[in-house]
């Protein structure tokens, strides 16, 4: 049997328009999230900001300001139903009119039958053409950044604002800003990107330019000196022919700095078209040993290299890598002391080859391992004052495996030494093949250990 509700309970229950003005509530606020936060572009969350809003809340007109952080004052950034030069001149101090109240406040308002029944807005006249009217602040972490407004006429068919439509507009209002908030540091940061690409490519074009100015002396200089020192100009003495040395040697260092500029100039524009083939791991590296041997053998420091019995190629160019070991075992020979160790091993990681050069070297101090890749920068010890360098050997190793699609980072201890990582990556042709080919190598426990020791 149907007992019949109360009169209380009759008046409970919601009918089935409210219900149906409830669910379309919740299926926006859904939507809204979906909607707004799907999009990293200001103009466009803006936009879809306000319409959202309009079409939720049944409004007529409404408008989306921002507080511009140039001169404070509240700037309509996005409307439905205004004039464009009424959204163009539109400029509001914050305390002044509506919005400046809201957002001198902090506080959302509900405003009925234009302005009367608010005694704050009085003086601003009556609006007899709005019926109700909601204004919320857009806030993010307690810091206003804006206003979110919207009108309804007494043209429309639906009922005027009440609180629950001030709650709604309010928990709009939250996720609206969130999206705002995260378009606005999207911009931010394509921006700072902008801006440091073009600082690098200023730097590289200006590190291009001066190579070459300085490229044409030298080569004259080197020219003269060798001329001089072949005796086409006479005789020399002892202590002539000596200066003379010093400056051919000179020069010599010079020209490898201006090359080293020019090449990270090159790789660090695209200027280098580097070839790639299939490459052996255990060849460059043994190419580059030798280069090395001479000061490990006069400080009695051993490099033991070992690589793992199989191992896959990788895939660069020969030249390049070959530059990269040459100039990590120079930095690891220079700052390890006598009768030290430098150790090279490798790990296969999926499709790279993860490279580890360790030292037992003097260490590089914290504040100084986010700094040793940039160009020029050289860690200041007193060791370093003593052994030569231009303090781009680094920085041109990055640049080199970077080029390669690699990475590199550093981790070390003060007096304990140092371990370079890097990624090189693996021939695609062996990724490619479900039966990984390997290449069979032996293994080649401390290669060019110190004369003394053999």
């Amino acid at each position: 049997m149907i007992q019949a509700k109360t009169d209380n309970q009759k008046k409970k229950t919601p009918d089935a328009s409210q219900r149906l003005r409830e669910k379309k509530r919740l299926n926006a606020l859904f939507e809204i999230s979906e909607k707004i936060i799907s999009s990293l572009d200001l103009k466009i969350v803006l936009n879809r900001i306000m319409n959202l809003a309009m079409e939720t809340l049944d409004a007529n007109t409404g408008s989306l300001m921002l507080l511009s952080e140039k001169n404070g004052r509240l700037q309509i950034k996005a409307s439905v139903g205004l004039k464009p030069e009424v959204t163009k001149s539109t400029s509001i101090k914050v305390g002044e009119r509506i919005a400046g109240w809201v957002a001198q406040h902090h506080k959302p308002l509900l405003l009925l039958d234009g302005l009367k029944q608010h005694p704050d807005f009085s003086h601003l006249g009556g609006k007899k053409h709005i019926k109700s009217a909601l204004s919320v602040p857009l806030k993010i972490n307690k810091k206003l950044i804006g206003v979110l407004n919207i009108n309804q006429s007494y043209d429309s068919i639906h009922p005027a604002y009440t609180d629950d439509d001030l709650e709604l507009l309010t928990t709009l209002a939250n996720q609206a800003t969130i999206a705002i908030h995260n378009a606005r540091l999207h911009f931010q940061i394509k921006e700072q990107n902008l801006k440091l690409k073009r600082n690098s490519q200023l730097k590289t074009e200006f590190i291009s330019n001066i190579s070459h100015e300085l490229r044409s002396p030298l080569s004259a200089i080197r020219g003269h000196t060798a001329n001089i020192l072949d005796g086409l100009m006479g005789g020399l003495t002892r202590e002539q022919q000596t200066s003379l040395q010093k400056i051919e040697h000179l020069c010599h260092r010079q020209n490898n700095l201006v090359n080293q500029l020019l090449d990270i100039s090159r790789i660090a524009s695209g200027g280098i078209k580097t070839k790639r083939t299939s490459l052996i791991l255990g060849t460059i590296i043994n190419n580059a040993l030798p280069v090395a041997k001479p000061l490990a053998d006069k400080k009695k420091i051993i490099i033991d290299f070992n690589l793992p019995k199989k191992i896959p190629p990788i895939w660069g160019n020969q030249e390049q890598l070959e530059r990269v070991f040459i100039n990590l075992l120079d930095n690891a020979v220079k700052y390890t002391p006598e009768s030290g160790n430098i150790n090279i091993r490798v790990r296969r990681q999926k499709n790279y080859l993860l490279n580890l050069v360790t030292d037992t070297g003097i260490g590089i101090p914290k504040t100084s391992l986010k700094k040793i890749f940039n160009e020029f920068y050289r860690v200041d010890t007193d060791l370093n004052c003593q052994v030569s360098g231009t303090g781009l050997g680094l920085a041109l190793v990055k640049h080199i495996i970077e080029a390669h699609h690699g990475k590199i980072w550093v981790k070390s201890r003060e007096s304990k030494g140092t371990t370079f990582f890097f990624t090189l990556p693996l021939d695609p042709r062996i990724i490619s093949d479900k039966k990984t080919r390997t290449t069979n190598l032996p293994r080649s426990p401390r290669l060019y250990e110190s004369e003394a020791d053999r």
